[in-house]
């Protein structure tokens, strides 16, 4: 069970609030499985609904519920791709038919793109997975074309960007505001857009925005959280 990603809504009509639930599943080798569940609550407890398999080493944009169904986007293999690499954006709709959890229909989005990334901002939550950002320190990203804007925790930056590839991505010189702020918002600001400048690729791991960035010989990641 994958926990840091779910979608609640009606999935079977009777008013209640139900899940959608992501799996993956390893048997050795290079193959991650991913799968989506629907679980359905009944008066005794959940009923599992079904199950259906998304694919191998996809990568998951977001997972929404609407009415009867599950929305999901993520990345996964185009044609002729390797496994490893996948760049082709799809977004499946998911219900159930007959009893049974069933893909309704699937949309080919075309390559990966910085163009995913705009709407609403991110919001940072770690300088790697297992570095959780600042708390009361506010670092947001937002991407509209080729700008990347937000705050960097005390002043507002701006930057350009460029991503010549899927996944790849580069970020030019980044200027910023110059209002001062305690020491502890100074150092996650510093510490955030010197990241920046050193950024190389982008990615999505279960809805979370994922940048690559240099320091000194390792590759940690900046992880983002959507704003609602």
């Amino acid at each position: 069970l994958l926990r840091d990603l779910h979608a609640t809504g009606d999935i079977d009509g009777d008013g209640v609030t139900d899940a959608w639930v992501l799996l993956n599943e390893s048997s050795g080798g290079t193959g991650q499985f991913l799968y989506l569940a629907a679980v359905t609550r009944v008066e005794d407890g959940v009923r599992h609904a079904g199950t259906l398999r998304v694919g191998d080493r996809v990568d998951v944009i977001s997972l929404r519920s609407a009415p009867g169904k599950a929305i999901l986007e993520y990345v996964t293999t185009g044609p002729g791709e390797p496994a490893c690499c996948p760049t082709l954006m799809v977004s499946s709709t998911y219900g159930l038919e007959d009893g049974q959890l069933v893909e309704l229909s699937r949309e080919n989005l075309g390559p990966l793109s910085l163009e995913r990334l705009a709407g609403p901002p991110w919001r940072l939550t770690g300088f790697d997975w297992h570095e959780p950002a600042p708390e009361g320190v506010a670092i947001t990203a937002r991407l509209e074309g080729d700008r990347l804007s937000g705050s960097a925790g005390c002043n507002n930056y701006f930057a350009m960007l460029e991503a010549p590839t899927p996944y790849e991505l580069a970020i030019g010189p980044v200027g910023a505001t110059r209002m001062a702020c305690p020491p502890a918002q100074m150092d996650a600001e510093n510490r955030f857009l010197g990241a920046l400048q050193t950024a190389t690729q982008f990615s999505f791991v279960l809805g979370k925005l994922v940048i690559t960035y240099q320091r000194d010989d390792s590759y940690p990641v900046l992880v983002f959280q959507r704003e609602p």
